[in-house]
């Protein structure tokens, strides 16, 4: 009982979150409403063109059925008569078939032209939304991301196309048929209509069913882009890989065998149906109640109704897939647009707040703190050193202030307020951060170090030299245009290009994730003097080796999460009993 009580509640839930993705999309489509009304034009001539096809058949076929009541003898002109009406309405019948074929085209076309552009004004909001995600508190992949972008938008403009073609043509030609019927035959309306309700009672079923298995499928697909990018940024993980790729398989499997379910269901009913109404009909016209030809018309109506009632059948399953693809699209533009009602930052006065900062890590390993109460201020303008091995937590904490992940526990304030309130895109236009690992696509390295004036690309030289990045151009054959990825730079080339590109982008806070961890002491010494000079920055690196630590105001050293000293280099050196770093 209590199971069946949870399935309609299921079934209510699924069509409200329905109704909320269309009423989401629902006003992408105004600019397109030229096409749509078209298609809909075409969709009834169609329906019309189909309707019309029986009567001149049966106009041939009549003289046939009620040839037991004509004399044996016919005169002349009858039989000239005879010939002539059915090639009249043979030519009508070719008619009404090349109606039907053009409309069919035309209505495709302006369905196409619909769904594209509608699919399209979707696509670039969902691209959009993307780039606004809050990363803090939404962890999307960027495979995920791509997945939802190309792989969504695909199947939902597809399953747009099918809904147009077939579900709602052929749903107007069921009913449609059902209306003749019942103005020839009341009991064969009757019977009809039950169809119909049973028809579209397991295709609801079923794209419900695939709805639910889509949804997790594409999850399945999303990990699987996720693992493609990790692989071809030389992190490569075959055993995850597999794992995704084997369960993704068994999902679509399942959705395939669901759509074969409803399908078999749909054949069976309406073949019921159409026997039923032939043993029905063929008693009647014994009965006298029926003539022979309008028989063959309800039949022909019957068996001209089986393939479109089962493609809405199974068209109708594939709503499910649908609808899947636009609940998670409408679930990233939701989510940005709460982020974009969050307020812009403004330009650092103060200071940044750190309050008791905490992080636990992952499912593997739930008793272990990434970051455990850290609690600290990090005034305009200071330089200060984050010191700690690996695993300390030092990357943990400037991917906090960066506002690429957010804390389980505590919170972060710029200059009084909240990180929470502050959109990410808001913060990461004060804010600069090179990644332990930096990756970006295949782009030219102009797009990334831009220079507008010839003093920028002096200055562009001038950092990309102090970087060590000043060679890797030596090799390129069109300079800072050749087109270049992350992958296919060795890490330290990676490393050395984006460090140039924090460099020049001369934002107030400057983080800087191990920036000299393949660097020597000397050009470490070189980049310091650099920083230097950029006198209302703040700037936080975080080193694993510690280098030049004199030139910072003051120096933070984590331990398993843990902020185990703050203060001064000198202070440090004295606690620990050790002479200054070089």
């Amino acid at each position: 009982m209590k199971q069946q009580a949870e399935q309609p509640a299921t079934l209510r839930r699924i069509l409200k979150r329905w109704i909320r993705v269309w009423s989401v999309f629902a006003p992408f489509s105004r600019r397109h409403r030229t096409s749509f009304w078209f298609s809909a034009l075409f969709a009834a001539l169609v329906v019309a063109f189909r309707l019309a096809i029986p009567w001149p058949l049966r106009s041939i076929v009549a003289p046939i059925l009620s040839a037991g009541d004509a004399p044996a003898t016919l005169p002349p002109a009858t039989v000239t008569d005879e010939f002539a009406g059915p090639v009249i309405w043979g030519a009508v019948f070719l008619l009404i078939t090349l109606g039907l074929g053009w409309s069919e085209l035309r209505q495709r076309l302006w369905v196409a032209r619909f769904s594209i552009g509608w699919v399209r004004d979707i696509r670039a909001e969902a691209f959009q939304a993307a780039q606004d995600l809050d990363t803090r508190f939404h962890k999307v992949s960027t495979g995920d991301l791509v997945s939802r972008l190309v792989g969504d938008t695909a199947r939902l403009k597809a399953g747009l196309q099918g809904f147009m073609t077939h579900i709602a043509t052929n749903g107007l030609l069921y009913i449609g048929v059902t209306v003749i019927l019942c103005m020839q035959s009341v009991l064969f309306g009757i019977i009809f209509l039950l169809v119909g309700i049973l028809l579209l009672t397991i295709a609801m079923i079923g794209a419900t069913r695939v709805y639910l298995h889509y949804r997790d499928f594409r999850k399945k697909e999303g990990k699987l882009a996720s693992r493609i990018e990790e692989a071809l940024n030389m992190n490569p993980d075959q055993s995850k890989f597999a794992k995704v790729n084997y369960s993704s398989g068994v999902h679509e499997a399942t959705v395939v065998r669901i759509q074969g379910q409803t399908t078999l269901a749909a054949h069976a009913i309406l073949a019921i149906a159409t026997l039923a109404s032939l043993w029905i009909g063929i008693g009647r016209v014994h009965a006298g109640a029926l003539a022979p030809d309008d028989l063959f018309l309800l039949l022909l109506y019957a068996l001209t109704l089986h393939p479109p009632s089962v493609r809405l059948a199974r068209q109708g399953t594939r709503v499910g897939k649908m609808m899947a693809c636009g609940d998670r699209l409408e679930r990233l533009l939701r989510e940005a647009r709460r982020t974009q009602e969050l307020t812009p930052a403004q330009p650092l006065q103060q200071d940044i707040q750190l309050r008791s900062l905490s992080l636990k890590s992952g499912r593997a390993d739930r008793r272990r703190n990434r970051l455990r109460k850290v609690s600290t201020v990090i005034r305009k303008g200071e330089r200060l050193a984050v010191l700690g091995g690996s695993g300390a937590g030092k990357t943990t904490l400037l991917d906090m202030i960066a506002a690429q992940l957010a804390p389980s526990r505590g919170h972060i304030l710029w200059d009084g307020r909240d990180y929470n309130t502050i959109s990410t895109q808001a913060l990461r236009t004060n804010i600069t951060y090179l990644s332990e690992r930096p990756l970006w696509m295949r782009r030219s390295l102009e797009s990334m170090l831009p220079a507008e004036t010839p003093e920028k690309a002096a200055e562009r030289d001038q950092i990309m030299d102090l970087c060590g990045a000043g060679r890797i151009l030596e090799r390129l054959p069109s300079g800072y245009l050749t087109p270049l990825g992350s992958n296919e730079l060795s890490p330290h080339e990676a490393r050395s290009i984006a460090l140039a590109a924090s460099l020049l982008q001369r934002n107030q806070v400057l983080l800087l994730d191990d920036p000299f961890e393949s660097v020597g002491l000397a050009q470490t010494r070189r980049i310091l003097e650099y920083l230097a000079g950029l006198r209302e920055h703040t700037i936080v690196i975080a080193m694993t080796r510690p280098r030049g630590l004199d030139w910072f105001d003051r120096v933070l050293v984590l331990n398993a999460g843990e902020l185990v000293f703050e203060g001064s280099e000198r202070a440090r050196q004295l606690q620990q009993g050790t002479e200054m770093d070089p």
